[in-house]
Parts: structure tokens; C-alpha cells; sequence
């Protein structure tokens, strides 16, 4: 997709239900939020309106109709297009649960900001871009390579079998990944970075099996693709 920027935007929680609604979606999948789809009054409604066209979010045609401004027309399409969604939680991270949508090579990503009560971020990133912003983030800490750098098929790990983004039941993880099928809200797959003491490593979890491979840039890069399917 053309137009992806690598920044970040701020939406309450009404501007932005606001805007899928007026786009047809009547659910929504991703981190729990407070408000709904439906907007209380035509009041409130206009409020929330005149508010995005303040921040410059919307835009009027000459026939007045109402649009949505770059970047925000790629971002919620994404949004509106994506059929599986990705969600991610650090050890050391601010934020809760982030949800990346991902369409073609745009990934969107949507979390709920700590410090702002009600308040979204929301950015968009080439999948490039995403899988290196993960690695500055702290998301995989790089491991120095052993004797041994090809995947191993992994029997049983304990610790890890029941390890997600809801149970983060280890001390040693540092950060959980899982695909989520939106229509289902199942998971379909995940990808748990852990510290093994003298290194870190990648688990890759598909179709009950664990693999395990060394945490470097390159699995990293790789993992994120198979997660969803690329």
C-alpha cells in the first residue's frame, strides 16, 4: 500500500469507534475498550465530528461530503480490511496489549495509551519499518550464537505451553506475539521471545508443536512473516 507513515496518532475512544462506524464495521476486534459503536446523541455525534475536523483528521468535499484525510484513510482501511490481527505484550512494556493489523505490507497498530484515560494510539509502519521498530522496542533481545544456530523441534516445554498474552506466567519471557483470527477469536498461532539464562530464544508455537530457534535479527524477521502467513 502507498502512503505508510511511520508516526504515531492519538484518537479518543469515541472519535475512533465514530469513524469505524461511519465506515460500516459494527464490531470491532482488538483490546478491550470502554466505549461502543453507537454514539449516545446526534449532539455527541456532532461534538466528536467537530472534533476530528479540529485535529484535522476529516475533511469536507465540495458537496460536503465528509472524508478522511491522509494518513487516516489508509490507516482505517487497514482496519477495515484486515482479517487476522496480531497481538503483542513486552515484559518491560508501558502499555498493556498492542493489536497490529496488517494488510498487504502495512501494519497498523492500535493500543490503549496509560497515561491518557480513553485515548488510543494508533500508527502505521511498512512491515520493514515494524519488525525493525520491535527490535529497538525491546521486544527481542539478541542473543550471542552458540555452536548450534538451526531450529530445533522442542517436546515439552512447561513453562511455556500455557504462556500468553493473558497468562504471562513466566518470569523468563520477554515478550509474547499471537495471531488471532478475528471473525473466531481464536488464536492460531504465537511466537514467545525467552531468556534461557545464557542466551535468548525464539519458540515458535503452530498446530500443537514448539520450535525453538536462536533469538537474532534474522529469525526474528522471518517468525513475524510466518505468523501471518507471508
Amino acid at each position: 500500500m502507498k502512503g505508510i507513515h511511520n508516526m504515531k496518532y492519538y484518537l479518543s475512544e469515541k472519535e475512533f469507534f465514530l469513524i469505524l462506524s461511519a465506515m460500516g464495521m459494527t464490531r470491532w476486534f482488538g483490546i478491550q475498550l470502554t466505549e461502543k459503536f453507537n454514539v449516545s446523541s446526534e449532539e455527541e455525534s456532532h461534538r466528536t465530528l467537530a472534533g476530528l475536523c479540529e485535529k484535522q483528521i476529516i475533511g469536507f468535499s465540495d458537496t460536503e461530503q465528509i472524508f478522511l484525510k491522509e494518513p487516516f484513510d489508509l490507516m482505517f482501511a487497514v482496519l477495515n480490511l484486515a482479517e487476522q490481527c496480531i497481538l503483542s505484550k513486552r515484559a518491560e512494556g508501558t502499555e498493556d496489549v498492542i493489536c497490529h493489523y496488517i494488510v498487504q505490507d502495512a501494519v497498523v497498530s492500535v493500543y490503549g495509551e496509560p497515561r491518557q484515560k480513553n485515548t488510543l494510539c494508533i500508527s502505521c509502519m511498512d512491515m520493514t519499518s515494524w519488525t525493525e521498530y520491535l527490535w529497538e522496542d525491546g521486544y527481542f533481545p539478541e542473543t550471542v550464537l552458540g555452536e548450534k544456530d538451526e531450529p530445533e523441534i522442542v517436546q515439552e516445554i512447561s513453562d511455556l505451553q500455557y504462556c500468553s498474552i493473558e497468562n504471562f506466567n513466566s518470569a523468563n519471557v520477554d515478550s509474547v506475539f499471537e495471531l488471532m483470527q478475528m471473525t473466531t477469536g481464536k488464536m492460531k498461532k504465537k511466537l514467545i521471545c525467552c531468556d534461557r539464562g545464557e542466551c535468548s530464544y525464539l519458540y515458535f508455537y503452530e498446530n500443537g508443536i514448539f520450535e525453538r530457534f536462536p533469538c537474532i535479527r534474522k529469525n526474528s524477521e522471518k517468525l513475524l512473516k510466518k505468523l501471518i502467513d507471508i
